[in-house]
């Protein structure tokens, strides 16, 4: 957000208030610690199949810019992107390749599948009954079953693109 938002909603003393689907709060963002124009990531003490913002202080700036924005895990668990410094979900209907090393999200055990090979998984403890895992798993080929099975957690599943290794110095043939 602008500097001029965030100085305003800091002299407002806003707060940003997240809340689980049941419309509990699960955490509270003070603004008066960030910076404009800049990203940032906390820990939420909760995993919860849904969020949405809501506000201390309603009709601000900030909160018809942002809106009660929501974000969901699906029930079927939810495939992560893995960065260097930090993972980002694949958007609903979005493109998972062959060999490629995700993080799934996901209430369900994952058992031997003949298409998925399980690097590693974590177990992640939360304050409420659900029982959550974190799966690193790569699908190793394209069958009816592994098509089937990214379509049932909301990605499309394809072949990894060959990688493009440009030819320079260009080559010569025939003395061409």
């Amino acid at each position: 957000m602008s500097e001029s938002i965030l100085t305003e909603e800091k002299q407002k003393r806003q707060k940003i208030i997240l809340k689980n689907e049941a419309n509990i709060q699960v955490d509270t963002i003070d603004l008066s610690m960030f910076r404009s124009n800049e990203t940032y990531k906390f820990l939420i003490s909760n995993i919860c199949e849904s969020y949405k913002l809501s506000y201390e202080i309603s009709e601000t700036a900030l909160s018809k810019i942002w809106g009660e924005k929501t974000s969901r895990i699906n029930r079927a668990g939810t495939f992560f992107r893995i960065g260097d410094e930090f993972s980002r979900s694949v958007d609903l209907n979005g493109v998972i390749y062959t060999g490629t090393s995700y993080y799934l999200l996901s209430q369900t055990k994952i058992s031997d599948l003949p298409f998925i090979k399980i690097e590693e998984t974590f177990f992640l403890s939360t304050s409420n009954s659900l029982k959550w895992n974190i799966y690193k798993i790569q699908f190793t080929k394209i069958t009816r079953d592994s098509a089937k099975y990214a379509k049932y957690h909301h990605v499309q599943l394809l072949e990894k693109p060959p990688e493009l290794i440009p030819l320079w110095p260009p080559s010569i043939q025939k003395n061409q």
